[in-house]
């Protein structure tokens, strides 16, 4: 279901500094209540809970939140753009980065390829009576800079689990654009299902999500998986991770995958630097139906489940944008920049809010 965009009280992107820091003593408060409830059992995790600071970042003014139609593109220039499109490949949220915890160890809440023991990482409020997790890999960790500002903003106590090239969905992949075989992946979210399926209490909301493209892999033959049976084994493969997590949540909702851009906008927007339209895709193109259908579906088929639809706002015309005013939305085919994503955080607020 797509809620409607009923207006909620503005979410600073950038909220103040004490409602931002967390001291070393709830951090370790927050860490303890999550081992004794169960959530995350000692022998799954990494290391204590870290904590990543919002990072302020000047970004111009556009209307946020709201349909943002491909207007005025061709007056703009790749030069008049933020972020540049030779900064943003780098302009990722601020879970990629590699933080201190509360113990003075350096880890990151985004976890790498090699990572197979989930990272507990707490944002808004610890002790929030609406807690929210999240599940999946960098097409949900991209929306972390939204999220982390609700969060903060309503209060809420916000579990982070992502990992990349890794969707919550319980399916087999191989390392992006690689013939390898992901392992890592299928323990790292064995893992993180076994830690959330243990806790004695149940969340508010649990938010999954996941890269529709990546290559399958069958777990019975080990070749690889094309077209319907991609498809149907990405159904089962959410099924089953519906099925662990249902039970410990109110809610549990599967967010769709963002738009997918047939070129690299940045690359492409230096070879043509003035001939922004050169660089558009269409929408039918960049949001096929079939993997949207089956998520759909799976999540109609539990009591409590739920779907989150920001197709919207992002490619609300026939022809997907690529910028919002004179920001530049993505910073690869795929993923939005960080400048971008933080622009969504009212509409992002209300539409969680809407599950809560």
């Amino acid at each position: 279901m797509t809620h409607g965009t009923t207006s909620a009280p503005p979410v600073p992107s950038n909220p103040p500094r004490a409602s931002r820091r967390v001291h070393r003593t709830a951090l370790i408060g927050a860490a303890s209540g999550l081992l004794l409830l169960g959530l995350v059992p000692a022998t799954a995790l990494a290391g204590p809970v870290a904590v990543v600071p919002v990072h302020s970042a000047t970004v111009p003014t556009t209307t946020v939140g709201t349909r943002q139609p491909v207007t005025g593109v061709s007056a703009l220039t790749a030069a008049s753009l933020v972020p540049s499109p030779a900064r943003a490949y780098q302009d990722k949220p601020a879970v990629y980065s590699t933080v201190r915890d509360e113990t003075g160890r350096f880890k990151t809440c985004h976890a790498m390829k090699a990572t197979t023991r989930p990272v507990p990482c707490v944002f808004g409020d610890p002790k929030g009576k609406v807690r929210v997790l999240v599940v999946g890999d960098s097409h949900l960790a991209q929306w972390y800079s939204p999220l982390r500002a609700a969060a903060d903003a309503a209060g809420w106590q916000l579990l982070w689990f992502t990992k990349t090239a890794c969707p919550a969905q319980d399916v087999s992949v191989r390392v992006w654009r690689t013939t390898a075989r992901y392992p890592e992946c299928d323990t790292w979210r064995r893992n993180v299902l076994k830690a959330v399926a243990g806790t004695s209490s149940k969340w508010d909301l649990i938010l999954v999500s996941g890269y529709r493209d990546h290559a399958l892999v069958s777990r019975s033959t080990g070749g690889s998986l094309r077209g319907t049976a991609a498809v149907r084994e990405w159904k089962i493969g959410l099924t089953r991770t519906l099925k662990v997590l249902s039970p410990k949540a109110s809610k549990v909702v599967v967010l769709r995958d963002t738009p997918r851009q047939r070129v690299d906008v940045p690359k492409c927007l230096t070879s043509h630097p003035t001939k922004l339209n050169a660089c558009t895709t269409a929408r039918s193109w960049a949001l096929p139906t079939a993997y949207w259908t089956v998520e759909r579906a799976a999540a109609a088929a539990l009591p409590n489940g739920g779907t989150l639809d920001f197709a919207d706002v992002v490619c609300p015309t026939s022809t997907c944008p690529i910028t919002s005013g004179r920001i530049l939305m993505w910073r690869d085919d795929t993923h939005l920049t960080r400048t971008y994503s933080r622009t969504l955080a009212p509409i992002v607020r209300t539409r969680i809010a809407a599950f809560l």
